[in-house]
């Protein structure tokens, strides 16, 4: 027992080479998928460049105006070099928008054909799969197996609440498995892996955009 006490988990079966595998496969691929849309979602040196030159030229603009009528012929040829720069401004941020969600949409097809890769690569095949008759049960010592199927399938919704509970996902990870309510599909090691790379990810995220700002 460590330092935080817990039941005993009655382990019949882990393949702990495929949930290693599995664990690294959905870290790397969560990664990948987070640093290509990472990449076209930073802004170019050419935008960047763009809206430095419409900064300079509002600030120019503001400056002539300044000056009175004295100064309106100046004045009129910055506000139509201003209106042309956020013109190309406008395009290039329409660019990068359709450029993104392209990207995105890619991205998450992809993420769709390795997950159903690994659900067929590792379809039938649990991960882990508990021992019903390794349970404590309040009115034998000794259960027959429909009683111990009982017993590890309320075990196992315990032990894996929240997420036993929630959408289809955890049902798609179990289809093919021969004992279902007492094991665990290779998906639900996948996108546990993912699952924290992503809010790993997202924890840096925040951190460069309160440092940058």
């Amino acid at each position: 027992m460590g330092l935080i006490p817990h039941p005993e988990i009655p382990v019949d079966e882990l393949r702990t080479t495929d949930m290693m595998i599995l664990l690294f496969v959905g870290a790397a691929w969560e990664l990948i998928r987070r640093l290509v849309v990472w990449s076209v979602q930073i802004r170019s040196s050419t935008l960047k460049n763009q809206e430095r030159k419409l900064y300079a030229l509002q600030y120019e603009t503001t400056l002539k105006r300044k000056l009175g009528p004295s100064a309106f012929v100046e004045t009129s040829k910055l506000e139509r070099q201003v209106l042309a720069a956020e013109k190309e401004l406008e395009t290039i941020y329409a660019d990068r928008k359709r450029k993104i969600a392209l990207v995105q949409r890619i991205v998450r097809n992809a993420n769709y054909a390795v997950t159903g890769l690994v659900f067929f690569v590792y379809y039938g095949i649990a991960i882990m799969r508990l021992d019903g008759s390794r349970l404590p049960s309040s009115s034998k010592v000794v259960v027959s197996e429909d009683e111990a199927y009982g017993l590890v399938s309320t075990w196992n919704k315990a032990f894996m609440f929240p997420i036993s509970i929630i959408g289809v996902g955890m049902k798609l990870s179990k289809w093919g498995l021969v004992n279902p309510q007492a094991s665990t599909g290779a998906l639900v090691v996948f996108w546990s892996s993912q699952v924290t790379v992503k809010k790993i990810m997202e924890g840096v995220e925040a951190l460069l955009q309160l440092s940058c700002s």
